[in-house]
């Protein structure tokens, strides 16, 4: 896979990174990193994996993202 070189500093909406805790593709650890390194707000769904949308559970984090959503546009 090739990389995108993105500077943190041109980021400038809210942002959200979503990670899973028992995600083995891209790990909450590593997720977590990205979410620092852009000022990101960081949710992780306990309990799934890398295709947490096609678990069971994945409601969960879908509500917590839609309410992220909110609240971003709250702040607009």
């Amino acid at each position: 896979m090739g990389g995108l070189a993105v500077d943190p500093r041109a980021v400038r909406c809210s942002t959200l990174v979503v990670g899973a805790e028992h995600d083995r593709i891209t790990p909450a650890a590593l997720q977590r990193r990205i979410a620092a390194r852009y000022r990101a707000e960081y949710q992780e769904a306990a309990g799934h994996a890398h295709m947490l949308m096609l678990e069971e559970g994945w409601e969960r984090p879908l509500k917590d993202t839609l309410a992220w959503m909110e609240r971003a546009l709250d702040e607009r």
